[in-house]
């Protein structure tokens, strides 16, 4: 009858292991949750600026949609008729026609 006794020491030793592994599971699956709600949160206010006009005067709109900073663009000298800028920010150029 040991045996016995063993086995069902043994099944409770088992089933205490697994439900902790899975409660830590379960943490870790709430923080991921937590995250991407923090993310939606985001995505949600940088689409509103997305779907509206850009702030007046020459502010870099990745800057401005996704970060909502409002960064001033800086000029970079081109041989070619279109006008460059950079952002000092985030480094992302846009090319824009000189005429329009």
């Amino acid at each position: 009858m040991k045996e016995l006794e063993q086995y069902r020491l043994n099944a409770a030793a088992h089933l205490l292991i697994a439900r902790e592994e899975q409660s830590r599971e379960i943490v870790a699956l709430r923080e991921k949750i937590e995250a991407i709600t923090a993310d939606i949160a985001l995505q949600g206010i940088a689409f509103t600026r997305a779907t509206r006009p850009l702030p007046e005067g020459k502010v870099c709109p990745r800057c401005w949609i996704w970060d909502g900073k409002l960064i001033e663009l800086g000029c970079v000298p081109s041989a070619s008729k279109a006008d460059i800028y950079k952002c000092p920010t985030c480094k992302e150029h846009i090319t824009t026609n000189a005429a329009g």
